[in-house]
């Protein structure tokens, strides 16, 4: 559907283009991109300068307009592919994440007594209040990744 309407998009910039002197690329607040004719605010991008009258406009500006608009809306696809990577790749982070911190409190909470390694190796077992901080530790990384 997006695609549509980009190609629509260009279809009405591709018709209108003698008339018009530039094309803007604006996004608006939820993220969609639009092209126009003018201005719609301080993000706005000049894609192409076009000539203001339809006699100053040679085939071949035709076309480099054309194709510098398909440049732009291809740059376009490419940022949204690589934003969609990357809040698959934090997506799948956060799950890993959340699992790790899920098992070590379910270890944490079944194991009769909790210990960790001195210097030398040697196991030291945790006291009441190291083993209730290591719980509340585990927990809060199970509320920042499991949310």
């Amino acid at each position: 559907m997006f695609r549509f309407r980009k190609v629509i998009a260009l279809g009405l910039l591709l018709c209108g283009a003698g008339a018009h002197g530039e094309i803007y690329k604006c996004t608006d607040a939820g993220g969609a991109v639009q092209f126009t004719d003018h201005p719609c605010g301080s993000d706005a991008t000049v894609i192409s300068k076009m000539p203001s009258t339809p006699e100053a406009q040679g085939p071949d500006d035709h076309m480099q307009k054309t194709l510098r608009l398909l440049d732009a809306m291809k740059a376009e696809q490419e940022q949204a592919k690589q934003k969609k990577e990357q809040q698959k790749a934090a997506a799948e982070k956060r799950r890993r994440n959340c699992n790790n911190a899920r098992d070590t409190l379910r270890n944490i909470n079944e194991a009769g007594r909790l210990y960790r390694l001195d210097e030398q190796g040697r196991r030291v077992i945790l006291s009441d209040q190291e083993r209730t901080r290591a719980i509340d530790d585990t927990r809060a990384r199970v509320a920042k990744w499991c949310n």
